[in-house]
Formats: C-alpha cells, structure tokens, sequence
C-alpha cells in the first residue's frame, strides 16, 4: 500500500512489483462532518497557517521568510505555527531558533492544538511547504474544511492540491514562490471563496475517511 503516485512509481520501476501488486490508497481520510466550511467573519485580519510538527523538514523556515515578506506590505494578517518540537527528531527546529521567531515576531507560536478542526475553522489559508510526505493529512483537513492551500512540489503534497484550482503548488525550499502564492490568496477574497469551494468538493471526492476506510479493507481482503 502506497500513498501517492511517487512511491507507486518507485515501486513499479525499481522495486519491480507488478501494478497488481501495488494499491494507491491516499492517506486515511477525514471525518467529513468533523471538518467542514463556515462563514469566516469579515470582520478581523486573515488567518494563515501552517499545522505540523515543528521540523525543518516540513518548511517552516520557508513559511517564516514567506510571512516576513507578506507582512512587508499586509502587516496586519495573522502568520500562525502550530505546532511542538520534536526532540526526537534530529530535523526539530532548534531552542535557538524558535527564540528566533518569537524575537522577529513575523509569526505566532501557538503550540500544540488539540483540537484542529476547530482551529481550522478560525483560519483563511493553509501553508505546507513540505520537503517530502506520503500523504500530508492536514491538507486533507484543510480542504475539507473548505480552505485553500498552498503547498510545494514534491511526494505526497503535490497528489493532495490541485494546482491552480485547490491551492497553489510552488517549488520547494522556495519562500520567495511560497510568499508570492499566500500573496495572491491574500489580495483575494473571490480566489480564496473559488479555491475553497473547489477544495471541499475535491475532499468529499476523495478523502471522506468512509470511503478511504473501505478501500483499505477490501485491499486486505
């Protein structure tokens, strides 16, 4: 069982399995009724985030340089992490530079959520500029709660966005390209509305965790 087109790819090509042998299931999918779109208010500043564990690896370097250049000209929207470290880890972000972040004050450390669908809610635009996934669940989230995504071009990210209709797909460790996409989302309240009506369709296509659920059992059976 593989996740995105990529590793099926590599297991067909140089693994050599047949196609047979090889099921593209996307994740786990999402509790559709967990996660679902409301009326943001107007009122208030826009909300982007980016929802993972705090790693290198998953662009959070990226997303500050991105949100130090959004704010330049939009110092009023909200850039939020959410998120810990993982000492574990040895891509963890370091001591030093979450003082970083804190001291520039270009994003708001909000820690550890646990409740995502509810913070999802709260927000406007959802950043993962991953250097690599199988299939990154909080884009799931994301598009089911109706918002749209901007995301990079690699494994994984690049099967959960469609480019230019759920969200933006960007190079990756670019946070010039990543700056530029969020921009875009921000000058516009129709493109996000488009993007984050298409990005709930898209969900309840393809990651409704029913659907997502039986795939696995019948693969196993």
């Amino acid at each position: 069982i593989v996740e995105n087109e990529d590793d099926r790819h590599t297991f067909s090509s140089k693994v050599g399995l047949a196609e047979k042998q090889i099921h593209l299931i996307p994740g786990v999918g999402v509790d559709m009724n967990q996660f679902f779109p409301v009326n943001r208010r107007s009122s208030g500043n826009l909300r982007v985030a980016l929802v993972s564990r705090l790693l290198y690896d998953k662009g959070v370097l990226e997303f500050i340089e991105a949100a130090k250049l959004c704010k330049s000209t939009r110092p009023e929207v909200e850039f939020l992490l959410v998120g810990d470290t993982d000492p574990t880890n040895p891509a963890s972000v370091s001591k030093k530079d979450l003082e970083d972040f804190r001291r520039h004050n270009a994003v708001e450390l909000l820690g550890h959520s646990t409740d995502v669908s509810s913070l999802m809610k709260t927000l406007d635009i959802l950043v993962l500029p991953s250097y690599r996934e199988g299939f990154p669940k909080v884009i799931m989230e994301a598009a089911a709660t109706g918002l749209p995504v901007v995301t990079t071009d690699v494994a994984g990210c690049r099967s959960a966005v469609i480019h230019n209709e759920t969200g933006f797909i960007v190079p990756s460790k670019n946070a010039e390209a990543l700056g530029k996409s969020i921009g875009k989302l921000l000058d516009s309240a129709e493109l996000r509305s488009v993007m984050g009506d298409n990005a709930r369709q898209f969900a309840e296509l393809n990651f409704d965790v029913r659907r997502i659920s039986f795939i696995h059992i019948s693969v196993w059976n």
